[in-house]
């Protein structure tokens, strides 16, 4: 859960404001006490229509974690 926390925040810090649907895909594999580790991260980047403000809508949807 802090993993699927860390990556929500970082996503939201990071995306630009968009005015079309994306999905965005993250993965990453990484050797954590000599076992390898896959992350598999799926957020999705609504669309803003008809707002004011730039918002960022960043939604989460999935995260998948393997050995």
């Amino acid at each position: 859960m802090d993993l699927a926390e860390e990556l929500i925040e970082r996503v939201m810090e990071n995306v630009t404001q968009y005015d079309v649907y994306e999905r965005i895909l993250i993965y990453v594999v990484s050797v954590v006490n000599d076992v390898l580790k896959k992350v598999l991260a799926q957020f999705n980047i609504l669309e803003n229509e008809g707002e004011e403000e730039q918002m960022k809508l960043v939604e989460f949807e999935t995260l998948s974690l393997s050995e």
